[in-house]
Formats: structure tokens, C-alpha cells, sequence
């Protein structure tokens, strides 16, 4: 066994993609996980900004044209309303210390967002109570296709994911020490305010919503039933326009909110019927995750009674029902409600997966291999994803190479 350690790695450096499959195969290893970690710094660096509808084409043209030299600058900016969070442009401060190639700021960022998801991941797989099994197995892959490499092309929000996920693991066990990075979620994304805020509750105050759990899963369906009648210009009664400021906050909220503004400025054109199939394939998928994460927590809740006495789980249990409030109501958003839903999977999946580990539910392991066919589009977004936001070439080039067609990289430029 130990002749065949160092093997995972020097197939890394031969060919990175194959040494990565290879060491995903036990991520209880630390070299493995070290290989997942270096993976995700190459995906970064072998980002393409071609695809310019895509987060990571504006994001490296912002890099590029709107490089940051110090941090009073970043404070500058966002006392301006210039911007809403500070993880980009902490991010392109380090960078722009010692290059200003677009590769090396996603090959940064790259290696932070698989800091947390291959934490994230092996934690479960450290934690669990019984052997492995297809279904520990089936969770993970599903958790990963969920959050995978492949969505750092929206580096802000699903590094946020997997950092909430990584505290979420570490909290309802107990483990105190890891409290601020519930301070750093806003940071990186200004829509996890709510999020730390709900986790913080579901920690520390457990005990009361627990008391008042009948409510909280009324309020849960009520939620979720109203999220299919509501629009998504609802939102404004609850955050007036009145209460934005500065030029970054209102052009987001308006994206999200103000529906009636964009609609007089939008242009359309006649929808291929490629478009039009893509695009009822997208919601259905959508809409399917979105009833089956709800159905698979009245499973949860309908088994209460085995957790009862097990605080972790109950503490889980109740901020799956506080962040599916947030995510059922955010569902109404049509640009981004389905990132919400995808993040309330991120917790359920663990929350799911622990029960069955220790309880070993029949339902889970009669019905658990379905969440394939509900996961579908999530995994087929996975390859998608890559596809357009990824030189290709690096599943088959040396690592060598790889970074070599990366280091004359020209800016990316704004179109």
C-alpha cells in the first residue's frame, strides 16, 4: 500500500485529469485530497473568457480593466455604492501584487473554492457511522454535481455555497472555532446575509425553533405554496427600493426586482426552437428539484421522532427548514431562483444522507437512486458549464503544458 502512494500524484503531473479521477476514488487520503485542491487551482487557470455571456467573461474583463492596488481602494469603492461584497476585489488585489493575467486571478480563486468543497466532502466521509455504501457514494456525487468545479464560473455565490457548507458541517457538530466564517459569507456574496443569519439561529438558538418547530414547517409549506402564485416584483414590499443606495446595489436589485424597468429596456428576438426546448427542459428540471427537495423534507420530518434526542441532527434539521423558507421565497427571482434551490440541496443532501447512515430508512434505500433522474439537468449543467467556460485541453495535456499556454495569456477585453 505504501509503494502505491505516491502514485495519484505523479499521474497528476503526467496528466491532471487522469490523476484526478484517480484520486477522487478516496478522498480520505490527503494527498488525494491535495490533488482535488491543485485540480481546482488548474480549472481555474484553464478558464476561456470566450463565451461572453457567462460570469467568468465579465468577471476577468472587470480583472483586466479595473485592476485594484490597495485596499483603501476597495473601501473607496464600496463607500461609493461601487460595489456590494469584497471577495473580487480582495482577490484582485493579491493577484495584481504579482500578475495581472486573468488565468493566475481564477487559478487563486479556484484554489479557495476547492479549499472548501473538498473540506466540505471529506468531512462527511470522515464523519460517517457505518462503511462505505453506494449510497454515501450516490450523495457526494450529487452534492458535488450540485456545487461542482465547474461553477466557478460564478466564483462569488458558489464559493459562498461551499464555504456555508463547510460551516454548516463544522457548527452543528459542535466545532465553535469555525463561528466567523458566518461574518465572511456576506462578504463574498451579499446574499447570504439572510443565510449566515439563519445558520447563526439554527446553531445558537436551536432550542426555541425546535420548541416552535410546527410553525416553522407551516410557515415552510405556506412558503412554498405561495412561491408558485407569486412574481418575483413581490420582493419590493419587502425591500422597498427606497431602502437601496449606491450604483452597484440598485443595478442589482433592478435586475432581480424592478421587472417592469428591464422590460421596457430589453430587446428580443424570435427564440430558436432550440431555445425554446432548452429552455422547458430548464424549468421543468428546476421545478422538479424544487417539489423534491420539499417532498424529501416531509420524508425528513415524517421520521422525526428517530432524531429526537440527537442534537446535530435536530439542529440540521431545523435550519433545513429556516433556509428553505429563504430559498422557496428567493425561487420566485426567474434569473436566480434556482440558485437558491440548488443551495438548500447542499445542506438537505448531508441532513438526508446522515439519517439514512444511522437509521438506515427504507424509503432512502428504496427510492434514494431516483434523485439521479431529478438531478438530471444539474448534472448535464455540470458538463455544459465546462464546455463553454473551459480550454478543453485540459483533459488531455501534461500538466507541463497546461500552465505553459496559460502564462502569455492577453487581456480580456470588454465586447
Amino acid at each position: 500500500m505504501s509503494k502505491s502512494k505516491p502514485a495519484t500524484l505523479f499521474l497528476f503531473i503526467i496528466q491532471p485529469f487522469l490523476g484526478f479521477l484517480f484520486a477522487i476514488r478516496d478522498l480520505r487520503r490527503t494527498q488525494n485530497c491535495v490533488i482535488f485542491v491543485l485540480m481546482a487551482a488548474l480549472w481555474g487557470w484553464s478558464m476561456s473568457f470566450d463565451y461572453t455571456p457567462t460570469d467568468n467573461y465579465r468577471i476577468a474583463a472587470s480583472f483586466c480593466h479595473q485592476p485594484v492596488y490597495s485596499f483603501q481602494q476597495i473601501l473607496d469603492a464600496r463607500d461609493a455604492g461601487k460595489s456590494v461584497d469584497m471577495y473580487l476585489s480582495i482577490i484582485n488585489l493579491i493577484v495584481h501584487k504579482f500578475s495581472s493575467n486573468a488565468k493566475a486571478f481564477f487559478g487563486l480563486l479556484g484554489l479557495i473554492y476547492g479549499c472548501f468543497c473538498i473540506a466540505s466532502i471529506r468531512f462527511i466521509l470522515v464523519h460517517r457511522v457505518n462503511k462505505n455504501s453506494p449510497y454515501l457514494q450516490l450523495f457526494v456525487f450529487l452534492m458535488f454535481a450540485t456545487a461542482s468545479l465547474a461553477n466557478m464560473a460564478m466564483p462569488r455565490f458558489w464559493t459562498a455555497a461551499w464555504i456555508m457548507t463547510f460551516a454548516t458541517l463544522n457548527l452543528m457538530n459542535g466545532k465553535y472555532a469555525w463561528t466567523p466564517l458566518l461574518l465572511l459569507l456576506p462578504y463574498i456574496h451579499f446574499s447570504y446575509m439572510p443565510v449566515a443569519l439563519l445558520l447563526a439561529g439554527a446553531v445558537f438558538f436551536s432550542d426555541f425553533f425546535m420548541k416552535h418547530e410546527k410553525l416553522l414547517f407551516f410557515a415552510l409549506v405556506m412558503i412554498f405554496l405561495l412561491s408558485f402564485l407569486l412574481s418575483e416584483g413581490v420582493i419590493g414590499y419587502f425591500i422597498p427600493d427606497s431602502w437601496i443606495s449606491g450604483e452597484k446595489a440598485t443595478s442589482k436589485y433592478n435586475a432581480y426586482v424592478n421587472t417592469n424597468q428591464l422590460h421596457d429596456r430589453a430587446v428580443y428576438s424570435e427564440a430558436s426552437a432550440y431555445s425554446v426546448a432548452n429552455g422547458i427542459f430548464t424549468s421543468v428540471s428546476q421545478l422538479l428539484m424544487k417539489i423534491t427537495a420539499f417532498i424529501v423534507i416531509i420524508i425528513i420530518r415524517k421520521h422525526r421522532y428517530l432524531f429526537i434526542n440527537d442534537r446535530r441532527i435536530q439542529r440540521i434539521y431545523t435550519f433545513i427548514l429556516l433556509l428553505g423558507c429563504l430559498c422557496f421565497f428567493m425561487s420566485i427571482l426567474r434569473n436566480v431562483g434556482w440558485r437558491f434551490i440548488w443551495l438548500l440541496w447542499l445542506p438537505l443532501y448531508y441532513l438526508y444522507y446522515i439519517v439514512y447512515d444511522i437509521y438506515r430508512l427504507k424509503i432512502i434505500q428504496k427510492y434514494g437512486f431516483f434523485l439521479i433522474l431529478i438531478n438530471l439537468y444539474t448534472i448535464s449543467f455540470m458538463f455544459y458549464l465546462s464546455y463553454r467556460t473551459l480550454d478543453l485541453r485540459l483533459f488531455f495535456l501534461p500538466l507541463y503544458n497546461v500552465i505553459i499556454n496559460g502564462i502569455d495569456f492577453p487581456p480580456v477585453n470588454f465586447v
